[in-house]
């Protein structure tokens, strides 16, 4: 059984382990014992959660940058209205 069949295997039951070999190789410079299949399945997935994570950073800043600039009042301005709405207590 080469080592590239035994990554294989070791990717179906402990993904950490296979990384960490995985890294090992990498570093020794053995690419003919990677389990290319995997490692490229694990980039691409990697590389959609970026993409995925920075989609959603983006959404939330625009949101904000929305809420605050454009779609109400800005944050100086809401936060003096609502101290002006608060009623001094009645200490009678």
């Amino acid at each position: 059984m080469t080592i590239a069949t035994k990554l294989k295997q070791l990717y179906e039951t402990d993904e950490n382990l296979w990384l960490e070999e995985t890294i090992e190789l990498l570093k020794q410079k053995q690419f003919n014992q990677l389990d290319l299949e995997n490692l490229i399945e694990e980039l691409i997935s990697l590389g959609r959660r970026d993409l995925a994570k920075a989609k959603s950073v983006l959404r939330q800043s625009l949101f904000i940058y929305y809420y605050f600039n454009i779609g109400r009042l800005n944050m100086k301005e809401t936060i003096v209205m609502g101290l002006e709405k608060l009623k001094p207590l009645d200490m009678t």
